[in-house]
């Protein structure tokens, strides 16, 4: 089932041509379904050159990263953030209150509403691999939280394939 799950999402990411290059031999697609986002998956290929791996991150359908990274944290900045609860109805139904909190201070807290990629074990001998996660917080109020989780997409294995990524893009 899982296996079946992941070709789905494949064939609706497809890479775009520009992030892949000749040293780029190794991509893998890991994805997970996460309360209110829904399908958030990771698409992710080794540039071995520079030692960092490219990685597109798409919620919901919508492309929010697309940046080499090493091991470490990436959280989506405020913008996309709040695109992505226009564009994702579960999340909507919060703007007012978000608005509301970001109106005083101009900044949205990270301890209300963030959504991180987290890339760890980050290796290229003798091949590529690497683990990933999903840091998310949503709508937390007071005590209570629409979801607040880490999603792992367990670590990739060494898979060599097509282009994948046909995702909208929501950053510039």
């Amino acid at each position: 089932m899982k296996d079946l799950f992941l070709l789905v999402a494949s064939i609706f990411l497809v890479f775009s041509s520009s992030l892949i290059s000749p040293s780029l031999c190794d991509m893998w697609v890991g994805c997970t379904t996460i309360p209110d986002l829904g399908d958030t998956c990771i698409t992710a290929s080794a540039e071995a050159s520079n030692l960092t791996a490219s990685v597109t991150f798409t919620i919901a359908g919508y492309q929010v990263l697309k940046q080499s990274v090493s091991a470490g944290r990436i959280c989506l900045d405020q913008s996309i953030l709040l695109q992505l609860m226009a564009e994702i109805p579960a999340l909507d139904k919060y703007a007012s209150k978000i608005q509301s909190i970001i109106q005083p201070g101009g900044l949205l807290p990270a301890d209300v509403f963030s959504i991180c990629l987290v890339t760890s074990d980050l290796t290229f001998s003798p091949s590529f691999s690497a683990c990933f996660a999903v840091d998310s917080t949503l709508m937390c109020f007071a005590d209570t939280c629409a979801y607040k989780g880490v999603n792992h997409l367990n670590c990739s294995p060494n898979i060599a394939g097509p282009p994948l990524l046909n995702a909208t893009s929501l950053y510039t």
